[in-house]
């Protein structure tokens, strides 16, 4: 093995050779790990930016979403109050379509003195006795 050195000189220059050798590896390996990471932490970083842009339109979209939501809210409102004033308006107005028909013209005569409905007597009748 390598770290086993002898006093000789040709086995020292291989032994020297050969942790020179195993030296270049390692720092090779360490030096490609280092670059992986790098890459890693660009990716990380460009996925990061990525994300940060997404987040920034997903949150335009929310925004232009609620306003749209509160835009047709107040429509509706103002539909559902204009409805329930027509609706109130149509109900006096049938209900002023509906009083000279749904009254005897009889009633709307002025009648003379003394006069009495029949009708009304026989309730008063039928009551008191």
């Amino acid at each position: 093995m390598w770290f086993m050195i002898s006093q000789d000189s040709s086995t020292l220059g291989e032994a020297h050779n050969r942790m020179f050798v195993w030296s270049v590896i390692i720092c090779t390996a360490v030096f490609l790990a280092y670059l992986s990471f790098l890459f890693f932490v660009a990716a990380m970083k460009a996925d990061r930016k990525r994300l940060k842009a997404e987040k920034l339109d997903l949150l335009s979209q929310m925004k232009q979403l609620y306003c749209t939501l509160e835009d047709k809210e107040s429509e509706l409102r103002d539909f559902i109050r204009n409805y329930e004033q027509r609706m109130r308006e149509s109900d006096v107005a049938v209900k002023q379509v509906q009083r000279p028909s749904s009254t005897n013209l009889t009633e709307n005569v002025a009648k003379p003195a003394g006069y009495c409905n029949c009708v009304e007597t026989t309730a008063i009748n039928v009551s008191t006795g």
